[in-house]
């Protein structure tokens, strides 16, 4: 739209008499003429930027999709380093309960040693 009333209104006025006679008429036709000039160059783009919008569209989706299944990733990822952290403690305590029992062990056999000799 140049300004003014809308197309619509100037084709109805034009269409219906509304306008004064003649000149009216004819100068609301050669502003929709022109609007539809200019509107002309345009319309051959559309259906290309239609397609290009809905593989947009697509893609977002498909964006959308990864990123959460990203962010599910990465929390699964923190999980596992909860898990291997503490599975890693379990280990080093049953290192030290085992030097332990060795200790404990080693001791029993040096004493059941010196009873058996004497």
């Amino acid at each position: 739209r140049r300004g003014g009333r809308p197309a619509r209104a100037k084709l109805s006025a034009a269409r219906g008499g509304k306008g004064a006679a003649g000149s009216d008429d004819a100068k609301a036709v050669a502003e929709l003429h022109s609007l539809l000039t200019d509107l002309d160059g345009i319309s051959s783009h559309l259906p290309a930027m239609a397609r290009r919008l809905s593989d947009l569209a697509v893609l977002h989706g498909s964006a959308a999709d990864f990123s959460s299944r990203l962010t599910a990733a990465e929390s699964a990822l923190s999980a596992s380093e909860a898990v291997l952290s503490s599975v890693e403690a379990a280990v080093t305590a049953m290192e030290s309960n085992w030097k332990e029992n060795l200790s404990v062990i080693e001791k029993n056999v040096e004493r059941l040693d010196r009873i058996a000799k004497g």
